[in-house]
């Protein structure tokens, strides 16, 4: 799976029903990074990060979760 790009600050991780993970989001701001919401497993989380460096972007500062 991989980083989808909308903006360059906005991106998203898509959803993978086959496993049931949610989409992930990351905001890339001036100053900080926020991801969106936190995965399903610390696999997820990991291929997350993975393909955050892939495209040269840093883990986020901050993760909030939405539900």
């Amino acid at each position: 799976m991989e980083l989808k790009k909308i903006t360059s600050r906005v991106f998203y991780y898509p959803h993978q029903p086959e496993t049931d993970r949610p989409m992930l989001a990351y905001l890339n701001g001036d100053k900080i990074a926020l991801a969106i919401d936190a995965g399903n497993s610390a696999d997820h989380v990991d291929e997350f990060y993975k393909s955050l460096e892939i495209e040269d972007l840093k883990k986020p500062d901050f993760t909030v979760i939405t539900h």
